[in-house]
């Protein structure tokens, strides 16, 4: 919801800068919840890589376009990473439980 407001409040070069922080944020806290587990180092650096795009894009002036693209498609790798690590983990948890439903009979 934060970017929405960021995305009505500023524009231009002031939007990507406020991205940049955002995701720097997002980075963050991804690096600082995978200390210990693999789940969250993916999405670390995905969205470091989202930064340096960002980055790139206020040097270079890319198009708002291909700018919304990248970053639309990185969104959508992020949903599909966790989505896939969710199925994993009921699968896991399915077969752990009829495992040890098997082992009572």
């Amino acid at each position: 919801m934060f970017s929405v407001q960021l995305w009505m409040l500023l524009d231009g070069r002031a939007l990507t800068i406020a991205f940049v922080g955002l995701d720097t944020a997002l980075a963050a806290a991804f690096l600082n919840m995978s200390r210990g587990r693999w789940f969250p180092v993916p999405l670390f650096f995905l969205y470091a890589f989202v930064m340096l795009f960002y980055l790139y894009s206020l040097i270079v002036e890319q198009s708002a376009f291909w700018m919304a693209a990248c970053v639309n498609r990185t969104f959508d790798a992020a949903v599909a990473y966790v989505a896939a690590c969710s199925w994993y983990r009921i699968r896991r948890r399915r077969l752990s439980q009829t495992a040890t439903f098997k082992a009572r009979e």
